[in-house]
Parts: structure tokens; C-alpha cells; sequence
């Protein structure tokens, strides 16, 4: 059976997520995910989200660009860490507004903690920076981003999962896998694919990561002939 879409999103996290909410206001929007996605490796984020709001103290996105780029060894794209910080306290007020319940402080202003990394004026010291919903963020923003799916018509595809991306003429036009309950084979024919399947901490042999967290969105990647960048 083919299923049409303008776009099919492989992988049922919050990225994935997001990415469809996105997509649905101008398309139609299909998540494919492995597993049910709500059990998507995205619930286990306890600590919180990185966004230079600054309801604790002073705080702004220079700095939160200097620590991420610091983190990542200076291996990560700088233009796209600009953008992340920029516009991550926008992003924090978009998932308040979808539903996700962060803690408060006493002022009733989003709360606002100290992690690993998080610092002012240029690593000088501690600042208070991690939106977090007590300790279950992910939990809490899957939860509210899996009602927004649902509320604008976004189909969810659970349990199936995708062996190959499909071409024609060089151009991505869908994906194809099977369910994983019955082996039945599933092809999703669409004007554009996004892959958004997390990680691959399972390669390790000692990780906090979930049993789902294999790579798969890699392989189909560099099968599909494109290459990985940073890894």
C-alpha cells in the first residue's frame, strides 16, 4: 500500500515532532517512527532547555552561543549556533503556548537553573539558564507537541520502520519500510522527506541512551549517498 504526503517526517521525537507541526500549516504531514512515538527517546530529557530568557538573572544569547560553541569542542557550525540561541527564548514561549507546563518561580515567570556548560560573560561564571518542567521535561513537551499533532491532522505512522529512502531523477519523492508487528511493507510517496531520528548512543557499550537510539536516520542518510558531518 502507498500512502501520499507532501512531506514524510522518519522519526517521532520532539524534532520530528516540531518539524510536522511546522510543515501542517501549509501541507499535509506524515511521522513514521519505530516505535509509538510517544515513547520516543525525546521523553527521557529531564534537566531542561538551554534559552537566555533571563527571569533568574542576566543573561543573553552571546553568551549562551559561547558556551555551546565552547561544548562542542568548536566543532559545531557557528552560523547555526547563532540561530539556535537567538531564537531559543522565541522557541521556550512557542511550547509555553502549545501546552508545556514549565515550573515557576515566585514571580510566575518561567523557572530558570544552573547545568553543566551554563555560564555569563563569557565563562566568568554559573548562570542561570535551563527552562525545565520539575524532572520531566521531555516527557512534558512530547505530551503537548503529540496534542498538537493530533489537534491539526498530522498522521502518525507507529511502529513502522524505514529501510530506504525512495529517488527519482535525483530527487527525494518518499520512503519505504515495513511494520515492525507483522513485516508488512509500508511505502510513503512525498514531495520531500526529513529525517529527524535522534542519535546512536546504542553503538556504545555503555550509555544512558534508549534501545531505540541506533543511528537508522545515519544509515539512510550515507546509503542514500549523503555524507555526515561532525560525528
Amino acid at each position: 500500500m502507498t500512502r501520499k504526503f507532501d512531506v514524510v517526517i522518519v522519526g517521532g521525537g520532539i524534532a520530528g515532532l516540531f518539524a510536522a507541526l511546522t510543515a501542517s500549516e501549509h501541507c499535509s504531514v506524515a511521522v513514521v517512527s519505530k516505535v509509538h512515538v510517544t515513547r520516543s527517546h525525546s521523553v527521557a530529557a529531564q534537566g531542561g532547555i538551554a534559552a537566555s530568557l533571563g527571569n533568574e538573572e542576566e543573561d543573553n544569547w552571546e553568551w549562551h552561543m559561547f558556551d555551546t560553541v565552547k561544548g562542542s569542542d568548536f566543532l559545531a557550525d557557528q552560523n547555526a549556533v547563532e540561530i539556535l540561541t537567538k531564537e531559543a527564548p522565541d522557541a521556550i514561549i512557542t511550547l509555553e503556548r502549545m501546552g508545556v507546563p514549565f515550573s515557576r518561580n515566585a514571580a510566575g515567570k518561567i523557572e530558570q537553573r544552573r547545568f553543566g556548560g551554563h555560564t555569563r560573560k563569557h565563562g566568568e561564571a554559573p548562570v542561570k539558564r535551563a527552562c525545565y518542567a520539575s524532572d520531566r521535561t521531555g516527557r512534558a513537551i512530547m505530551d503537548a507537541l503529540y496534542d498538537q499533532c493530533q489537534m491539526r491532522g498530522v498522521e502518525l505512522f507507529n511502529e513502522v520502520f524505514i529501510q530506504k529512502l525512495l529517488f527519482q531523477k535525483g530527487r527525494c519523492v518518499g520512503a519505504i519500510g515495513f511494520n515492525v508487528a507483522d513485516l508488512e511493507p509500508q511505502v510513503f510517496s512525498s514531495k520531500a522527506a526529513v529525517i529527524a531520528t535522534g542519535g546512536c548512543g546504542r553503538i556504545f557499550k555503555v550509555t544512558s541512551n534508549g534501545f531505540a537510539s541506533t543511528g537508522d536516520g545515519f544509515a539512510l542518510a550515507l546509503d542514500a549517498g549523503f555524507p555526515l558531518e561532525d560525528m
